[in-house]
């Protein structure tokens, strides 16, 4: 039985699997200090206060919406906002009566990622979230879930400060 097998020459590997070790203890390393140095930038910022006072939203997710937003003045309308940030709807019509909601395909795609994921970390916290608490609502409603995830409309928030106005 053992003539049919193939050996792996273990002196080959063992330096491989140690180079590999090295490597990765390495990069968790420059991984530690990249966080520390992206938590110090973030803490420094105006907006990081407002954003990170969101259920959900810690160092990370902050810096991928600072990047997006950079300054909320430059941003004319609410609806430029949420354009540059990937979280709009279009409208499809054909010849007929149907009509298609769809997610809009322009923005920063990061920044539209993170802020979905902030949203699931938002739900799955339980104690006293808006966000939670809408998205219980609209499931009892029977909307799907990912539905219900991302029409948060942040009319009944009371654990936040609130966003600055945008005409």
């Amino acid at each position: 039985m053992a003539k049919k097998t193939v050996g792996v020459p273990g002196e080959t590997y063992k330096y491989i699997i140690q180079d590999l070790a090295l490597l990765r203890v390495s990069n968790e390393e420059k991984m530690v200090a990249i966080d520390d140095t992206i938590r110090a930038l973030v803490i420094k910022h105006p907006y990081a206060s407002i954003l990170m006072s969101f259920p959900g939203v810690k160092e990370k997710s902050a810096a991928i919406i600072i990047s997006t937003v950079k300054d909320i003045n430059n941003w004319p309308t609410k609806n430029k906002f949420k354009k540059g940030l990937g979280v709009y709807g279009t409208i499809r019509e054909t010849g007929e009566k149907h009509v298609n909601f769809r997610r809009g395909l322009s923005g920063d795609r990061m920044c539209r990622q993170g802020l979905y994921m902030v949203c699931f970390t938002a739900i799955r916290l339980k104690s006293n979230n808006d966000f939670h608490d809408f998205y219980e609502r609209q499931v009892r409603k029977r909307q799907t879930t990912k539905k219900s995830a991302c029409s948060y409309d942040g009319k009944t928030c009371r654990n936040h400060v609130p966003l600055p106005q945008i005409q």
